[in-house]
């Protein structure tokens, strides 16, 4: 059971970068951030996600960006470390519009996959995780 945990997670890490990233005409587009995190297309939503003394916050949005409600969700967030060991963390429903889980601040993460089931429908996107940045000294910017 756990090697096919990790086989699915290990497949969700190396596809979901093709499935949740789309471009809006030529140049692409930015989305903008209703709550100061990070989002990303997901499917027919996207997901907002939020990095805060260790913890991650996810929203779901709709395609114009707008917070929706999570009643009857769910959420999970694979991690993954700069080593390549995963973990998969479940995110709990914190009031009707975010989830919230606990990252282990004993290890560095670098990448984030999350899935939300809402509707019998799944939405995925990957996320890049400021723990790894800071541990290599690269805060404050972008490349």
């Amino acid at each position: 059971m756990k090697n096919s945990v990790l086989s699915l997670a290990l497949a969700l890490l190396s596809l979901a970068p093709v499935i949740a990233q789309h471009k809006h005409g030529a140049d692409g587009h930015k989305h903008g951030s209703a709550h100061g995190g990070t989002i990303k297309s997901a499917g027919n939503y996207h997901l907002e996600l939020l990095q805060k003394k260790g913890t991650l916050t996810v929203y779901l949005l709709d395609a114009n960006e707008k917070t929706l409600p999570i009643t009857g969700a769910s959420a999970t967030a694979i991690l993954q470390t700069p080593d390549g060991k995963v973990t998969t963390a479940n995110l709990i429903p914190s009031g009707t519009e975010q989830f919230i889980g606990t990252l282990d601040k004993t290890k560095l993460f670098h990448k984030a996959v999350v899935t939300v089931v809402i509707k019998g429908q799944s939405a995925s996107a990957s996320f890049d995780l400021m723990s790894a940045k800071k541990a290599g000294g690269h805060t404050g910017h972008k490349h």
